[in-house]
């Protein structure tokens, strides 16, 4: 009897120390996940507003942190931003207060024509936690350089390279001598000293497209560009011009416009098809006509070929994505598109 109560005695211990034991295991998985909850087991979610009102040195974002997940604990937000993708509070960061809700980011200090990446973060208990990446790329900063007749144009650096965005349209030389406008088709083919028209003898052309030069306008001792710029030689227009942009099998497309043209700009260079006035002689006399606006795109060189007649020009069709290096065979009389280089 005795060892029957003893054993009884021992089992009802045993259970006791059992449900002592989980009460106490109890007691510590709560305090636990007490533990993980204030640490920041849970976190708020972040989310990364588009870029706005993109400039070539500025632009907006931002976005939200929640109120779940202790967003009210977050000790900053913003978003952080770089020229590589994801983006940590290691790069360049613009913080924008704390706590949960919306807020706004303005980043500043942009380099123009460059892709940045951007991401929200909130810093809750010392880590960070990001959005999603968006990203923009700035607007293409523009110089200016401004003619004898108060033409202004925008300028771009391409390389080592500093171009005007569009077609030449003075009417007077850099010191102001007056370049004649000559309509009538025999009387320009006749000439042999500088002159100007418009494309189809149409003023209004000349806002959108420039004038057409022929070639001794771009040699004449008085120059056709203003101060500290010059017309374009070959090797600038062959050479440096397209080695910047990839080479010449692909600048084409980089150059032309996508608006007038069916280029994609991404060079900013605004290449436009002017058109030309085409002068030369065949089997039934001289002859000079104006052709191809909406086609082809043509800009004299100063570079001069052994023929004293003729002078390289730079091309650029509709069709091509290349650079049209094309064999001159119309002389210095053709009426050509003109841009200028800084010097």
């Amino acid at each position: 009897m005795k060892k029957i109560l003893s054993s009884l005695a021992l089992i009802i211990l045993i259970a006791a120390c059992k449900k002592t034991e989980l009460a106490v295991q109890s007691e510590q998985e709560i305090a636990g996940t007490s533990a993980q909850k204030s640490a920041g087991a849970t976190t708020p979610t972040v989310t990364t507003n588009a870029a706005t009102f993109v400039t070539s040195a500025t632009a907006t974002s931002g976005g939200s942190v929640s109120s779940g997940g202790g967003g009210s604990q977050v000790t900053e937000r913003g978003v952080c931003y770089s020229t590589s993708p994801n983006p940590t509070t290691a790069n360049t960061k613009v913080p924008s207060g704390s706590g949960s809700g919306n807020f706004v980011s303005i980043l500043r200090d942009l380099s123009g024509s460059t892709t940045y990446y951007v991401r929200a973060y909130a810093i809750k208990n010392g880590a960070a936690i990001y959005g999603s990446q968006v990203l923009f790329t700035t607007l293409i900063n523009y110089g200016t350089v401004t003619d004898f007749d108060g033409n202004v144009y925008n300028t771009i650096t391409i390389g080592s390279q500093v171009w005007t965005t569009s077609n030449l349209k003075t009417t007077h030389y850099r010191d102001g001598t007056f370049i004649p406008n000559v309509t009538d088709d025999m009387a320009w083919y006749d000439l042999s000293t500088g002159a100007y028209c418009n494309y189809n003898n149409n003023e209004t052309n000349a806002t959108t497209y420039g004038r057409l030069y022929n070639w001794f306008a771009v040699n004449d001792a008085h120059n056709l560009a203003p101060a500290g710029w010059h017309v374009a030689s070959y090797s600038e227009w062959y050479t440096t011009l397209p080695n910047s942009l990839g080479g010449c099998n692909v600048a084409g497309k980089k150059l032309k416009d996508n608006v007038l043209w069916n280029g994609d700009n991404s060079s900013g260079f605004k290449a436009i098809p002017a058109g030309a006035r085409i002068t030369g002689s065949g089997p039934n006399g001289p002859f000079a006509f104006f052709s191809a606006m909406g086609l082809y795109g043509y800009w004299w060189t100063t570079t001069q070929l052994t023929n004293p007649d003729n002078a390289w020009f730079f091309e650029q069709d509709a069709n091509e994505s290349s650079c049209g290096l094309v064999n001159p065979n119309y002389n210095k009389k053709t009426g050509y598109s003109i841009r200028l280089v800084k010097d």
